[in-house]
């Protein structure tokens, strides 16, 4: 069975923070559910016991005296405990409804998907599926992205150990796969809406190390119509990250990425599920776009143009595509800053070595876009509701 959770985005803006339900109302609401299960448990006997005191005895005559006096008025009082049980039943049910507001707010939503991420991140441990696995990934993954569900594709996700989360958020419903919390190996997050609108993905390669490029991802998705989004469950240079904190960490690019020993990294291993589903979404989508979000440090550039530069895009390869030309066309005319394509305006951050897009270009795919932002844009599309909006409006317009 799947696990359905139903929340409200409202509000879903900059404000998001912590949630404001509290574990006091998770307590009332169970004592409240005690209650209500309670009561409908003495209508049920109430009714068990009218229907008897109503039915007739049979082969008896009827009685008359002071004891026969006593039925409607034991009925009366029947009824009316009924009609109180009844009311006690319609006010639990409006408290219980009242409570459930608190968990109806744009940050229990941001918060828990958040929290889903965390609990899916595998710590220090990543192990490469095997060739077959990683077929009968993509053949489910296409199968997804092609509008496909049911319960032979969780009975065989289960299989390969992942767990399926149903989320309705304002009405849309999620599809939300990540590991099963005792098999955590780094294979990933996948968010599919039930109905599929649009032909573009989102893909977050190194949620743990570019900051904020998961958080949004996450408004992007909820906000926007992806086909799917995809977020990585490991860190990219496994157990030689740097320990500081998140908000000290200076991000880099994936042109870095051949110095790193050990490689954990979703844009640089061929043998992970993210070439999986893209093999996939070649397939369900041969005129889509695949969009990767990057995030880069001004101060590490080796150019003016890489300090200076807000958005960099690219096809990773030596020309900028049709798609990465018509997206860079409307960031300038759309989004504050400065916006440059690789490598007719810069020669650095090009994506020159990411494995999905080479697998995309080596089935004849035109569709992938590498996307570098600079940590100030990532805030602000991050805290600018308005921004995500105007992004988005390029973005689907491919």
């Amino acid at each position: 069975m799947l696990e359905k959770i139903s929340m409200s985005l409202a509000g879903l803006d900059h404000n998001m923070g912590q949630p404001r339900h509290r574990w006091w109302a998770n307590g009332v609401r169970l004592v409240l559910l005690a209650l209500l299960t309670t009561a409908c448990a003495n209508v049920k006997k109430n009714n068990n016991a009218n229907n008897a005191s109503l039915t007739p005895p049979q082969l008896t005559p009827p009685q008359s005296g002071p004891c026969c006096d006593q039925g409607p008025l034991a009925r009366g009082r029947f009824i009316r405990r009924a009609f109180i049980t009844k009311i006690d039943i319609f006010l639990l049910l409006m408290l219980f409804s009242f409570f459930q507001v608190n968990i109806s707010c744009g940050s229990d939503a941001k918060q828990f998907l958040e929290d889903y991420k965390a609990n899916a991140k595998a710590y220090n441990h990543f192990v490469a599926p095997s060739s077959r696995e990683l077929q009968q990934l993509e053949s489910l993954f296409y199968k997804i992205l092609t509008g496909q569900r049911g319960e032979d594709i969780n009975r065989a996700l289960k299989e390969l150990n992942f767990s399926i989360k149903e989320l309705v958020f304002n009405n849309r419903v999620f599809t939300l796969i990540a590991e099963d919390v005792d098999h955590k190996t780094g294979r990933g997050i996948y968010m599919f809406p039930q109905i599929i609108q649009g032909q573009q993905v989102l893909m977050i390669p190194h949620g743990f190390h570019d900051l904020y490029t998961s958080d949004i991802g996450f408004q992007l998705t909820l906000e926007g119509h992806f086909a799917a989004t995809l977020f990585n469950s490991v860190h990219r240079y496994g157990h030689r990250k740097k320990n500081i904190p998140e908000t000290a960490r200076e991000d880099s690019s994936e042109d870095e990425m051949a110095k790193s020993p050990e490689n954990w990294d979703m844009a640089a291993r061929p043998d992970t599920c993210f070439t999986a589903f893209t093999r996939a979404f070649v397939v369900a989508f041969p005129k889509g776009a695949l969009i990767q979000l990057h995030g880069f440090s001004q101060k590490k550039r080796k150019t003016r143009e890489g300090r200076t530069s807000d958005f960099i895009l690219s096809s990773g390869t030596g020309q900028a595509g049709a798609m990465v030309t018509g997206l860079a066309n409307c960031f300038k005319r759309k989004l504050p800053g400065t916006v440059r394509v690789y490598p007719a305006d810069i020669k650095e951050l090009g994506g020159t070595q990411n494995v999905i897009g080479a697998s995309l270009r080596s089935s004849g795919h035109q569709g992938f876009i590498h996307m570098e932002m600079n940590r100030s844009t990532r805030e602000k599309m991050k805290n600018d509701p308005g921004l995500r909006q105007l992004f988005l409006a390029c973005i689907q317009g491919l």
